[in-house]
């Protein structure tokens, strides 16, 4: 299959110019003045997805096994980006155009096996994996040139406004590129100084992992036994990393007193403020019980009023099993601690205010009439 679809999200009047205004303060008197606060740009358009998709479906051992084998190719061009031009001839010094392309490439395989069919019990499983990769092939053309782009504000108390990703060609959304930590020695960073000028500063650094996971799976498992019927599912990741937001902004004791710290070994042992490093960064991979039901199905045949009737116990989100050292792996789609506009282009940060998912239990009846 092949298809084009569009993206319209575009805010509203993107393609003309914008007027903002104010008062100066002349001879003691306030004025009012206005001035050109975005630049119009009427070649603005939607971004634009072409993807080819090349899949096999099949059935073997007379319906026992079956599946579904996809690979695909995703190309994303026309991306809007809010680009620095030249004053003049420009009158203001930010444009939007579209210019970015990105791509993405992968493979999703679905397998569906019975392991067990007969009358009595029945076992069913279904696994399905999926690789994606990602990568910006584009983000500058003949009149507006970046040759990267910041983002990412995970915002800890001493590196106001330190960006933690970095959107460039060749590399993923979600390339983690900060200062590289070896460990902590005497309750300092040992920070590489990859110039070798003998000082840190942004200057060194430099690409120390990305969001993006390897893999992505989910392994379902159905059990029927006469009226019994059970079922499990487990997802996770493999690959991944996330930054530890909140432990860099609070397991450090130079904040005390007047902040809130974390009973963890860095708040007794840090001598200097927290820094955005790949110290925090950590392996995100996890697998997740994500839901368990129990279901018990009683005879209605001498009921003539009821079909059905089921008995059912369930669980969602029974627990994790990861590395990471975070409230959860799972992190949402990182937004920013003080902007929005770096949305999508900042993922794995857990953020300082995260709630966790919820552990939930449900006990119900299903009844057929």
């Amino acid at each position: 299959s092949y298809g084009l679809t569009g993206n319209s999200e575009i805010d509203t009047y993107k393609s003309l110019a914008s007027v903002s205004s104010g008062t100066l303060l002349i001879n003691d008197v306030r004025a009012p003045y206005s001035y050109i606060s975005s630049m119009a740009n009427p070649d603005l358009k939607w971004e634009s997805t072409a993807m080819l998709n090349i899949g096999l479906d099949f059935s073997l051992f007379n319906g026992r096994l079956g599946g579904t084998i996809e690979w695909y190719d995703k190309r994303t061009s026309d991306m809007l980006y809010t680009y620095k031009v030249p004053t003049p001839p420009y009158v203001y010094d930010r444009m939007q155009a579209n210019v970015g392309d990105m791509k993405n490439t992968g493979i999703e395989v679905l397998l569906n096996l019975d392991v067990i069919r007969n009358k009595t019990f029945n076992w069913n499983m279904s696994l399905n994996l999926s690789h994606n990769k990602n990568e910006i092939t584009k983000l500058s053309s003949d009149l507006y040139t970046t040759d990267r782009i910041y983002t990412g504000d995970p915002w800890i108390r001493g590196a106001s406004g330190v960006t933690s990703h970095v959107v460039e060609e060749g590399r993923p959304v979600g390339q983690f590129f900060m200062l590289e930590c070896t460990g902590i020695k005497d309750g300092k960073y040992i920070i590489t100084d990859l110039n070798g000028d003998g000082e840190i500063s942004d200057d060194d650094r430099t690409y120390v992992g990305d969001a993006q996971p390897d893999l992505t799976f989910g392994w379902q498992n159905n059990f029927t036994w006469k009226n019994w019927d059970f079922s499990f599912f487990f997802r996770g990741t493999i690959g991944n990393k996330v930054l530890n937001n909140p432990r860099a902004a609070y397991a450090n004791n130079t904040y005390l007193i007047g902040t809130n710290a974390l009973d963890d070994e860095l708040t007794y042992t840090m001598k200097e403020s927290s820094r955005v490093c790949s110290y925090y960064l950590e392996n995100g991979s996890f697998i997740r019980l994500d839901n368990l039901a129990l279901g018990y199905t009683f005879d209605t045949k001498k009921i003539n009023w009821l079909d059905k009737a089921r008995l059912y116990f369930a669980a969602q989100n029974l627990f994790v099993i990861t590395g990471y050292k975070g409230l959860d792996p799972e992190v949402e789609l990182f937004r920013g601690e003080s902007s929005d506009t770096d949305a999508g282009l900042s993922p794995g940060i857990e953020p300082r205010q995260f709630f966790p998912k919820a552990r939930t239990f449900t006990l119900g009846v299903n009844l057929t009439f």
